[in-house]
């Protein structure tokens, strides 16, 4: 039976390998021009993870890796600082968990303020409407690698298993959005848009 809907590469890849071809994960990668595919992803990510920055530049992917450390970092060494500060023993586990909550509840108050200080103090202010949704996702990246690095502190400072178990969830959790990122940062970089896009602040 002929297949007269089908798109002429298609046609052309069941005339060659029959009505299932081997190779239609290439055709769908084909239907969505301008799509990166993950083996890119990787790629870039090795490219960012190494090198000097003098000789290749910075990019908008390597920025957000920058700042996605800088907030992990600012989860993890306060919560060793305070463990090390307050517990009488390093293996003292209330002492780090509750180093950890607090230092989570810090970041996460701070964020929100941070969220709802221009959102409803200046909004009327603004030239463009900003894109508040997509805002208040990125303040949720923010404050759950906050989270992150002062479970793994938890963790590394107590017996109990409870900050292991939230690190890993933490982790899982933070996986399928940082890619989200990551991507978008590379749409961001190909288009050769500007390096700031923040056109309601």
């Amino acid at each position: 039976m002929k297949v007269l809907n089908a798109p002429q590469p298609l046609r052309q890849i069941r005339h060659l390998f029959g009505r299932r071809p081997l190779i239609l994960p290439f055709y769908r990668r084909e239907s969505r021009p301008g799509s990166i595919p993950p083996r890119q992803v990787f790629a870039q990510l090795r490219t960012d993870l190494t090198g000097k920055d003098s000789h290749r530049g910075v990019t908008l992917s390597y920025t957000w890796l920058a700042n996605q450390f800088g907030h992990f970092s600012l989860g993890f060494i306060p919560t060793i600082l305070l463990v090390y500060c307050f517990g009488h023993r390093p293996q003292t586990g209330s002492t780090a968990v509750w180093a950890a909550a607090h230092v989570s509840l810090f970041w996460t108050l701070f964020e929100i303020l941070n969220f709802l200080g221009p959102l409803l103090m200046e909004r009327s202010r603004k030239a463009f409407a900003p894109a508040w949704r997509n805002i208040a996702f990125d303040t949720l990246t923010d404050i759950l690698f906050f989270c992150l690095g002062a479970s793994i502190a938890a963790s590394l400072r107590s017996v109990s298993t409870e900050p292991c178990c939230v690190a890993i969830a933490l982790g899982l959790l933070l996986l399928p959005i940082s890619y989200y990122w990551y991507v978008t940062k590379m749409y961001q970089q190909r288009g050769g848009l500007p390096k700031q896009l923040r056109l309601g602040q």
